[in-house]
């Protein structure tokens, strides 16, 4: 019993001087969690953007891209105390920009995708330890629909008066030329669940 002791005691002092980004195994109801949360989120703005392009055509779409779309991420954010994002390595809104591990992650999605093995399964998940903060990092991948070409798709299907609007609201934009299937960005989730205080 004392050995048993022992070993579970090292165990967790080997876990506590890993150092900066030290990972550990998640239980599955972690990830389940955060999963429901990225699929929930997508929900709701594909609703959204489908309702606006039926009623007011891709030229909407854009607004709500640009203005519902960051208000619903960051109320999804404060509803669930956590950080939500879209984000791409080929941005339209400099808010969706990757940082390193996003860029990591997209890369990763990149190389599934063009070998035809992204389902819908797909995600990634992490957790690190930094100066005794636990932080959780989720993505899961967005993969281009009919839908998005209307505003992400060839010049032939995306129409100048939405190209105008793009191009005006957004001059550095890089997602253009997408096609059906294409890999488009990633939801990301990121959220402290442990913090020594």
């Amino acid at each position: 019993m004392k050995l048993i002791i022992s070993f579970v005691l090292f165990g967790l002092l080997v876990f506590s001087a890993c150092g900066e980004n030290s990972k550990r195994e998640l239980k599955p109801v972690d990830t389940q969690v955060y999963r429901e949360i990225s699929m929930s989120f997508m929900k709701e703005l594909k609703s959204t953007l489908v309702a606006e392009l039926k009623s007011g055509g891709p030229v909407k779409a854009v607004s709500v891209c640009a203005d519902t779309a960051q208000k619903l991420t960051a109320a999804f954010g404060i509803q669930n105390d956590l950080e939500i994002k879209r984000v791409s390595s080929k941005s339209r809104n400099s808010l969706n920009k990757p940082d390193d591990f996003e860029i990591k992650i997209l890369n990763k999605f990149e190389e599934l995708n063009s070998s035809g093995k992204i389902i819908e399964a797909t995600e990634h998940v992490e957790s690190f330890e930094t100066d005794g903060v636990t932080k959780i990092r989720y993505m899961k991948p967005i993969v281009i629909q009919g839908a998005c070409l209307s505003c992400h798709g060839s010049d032939s299907e995306v129409g100048a008066e939405v190209a105008q609007l793009i191009k005006s609201r957004y001059p550095e934009d890089k997602a253009r030329n997408y096609k059906i299937g294409d890999l488009r960005g990633a939801i990301s989730i990121t959220q402290i669940i442990d913090q020594a205080h």
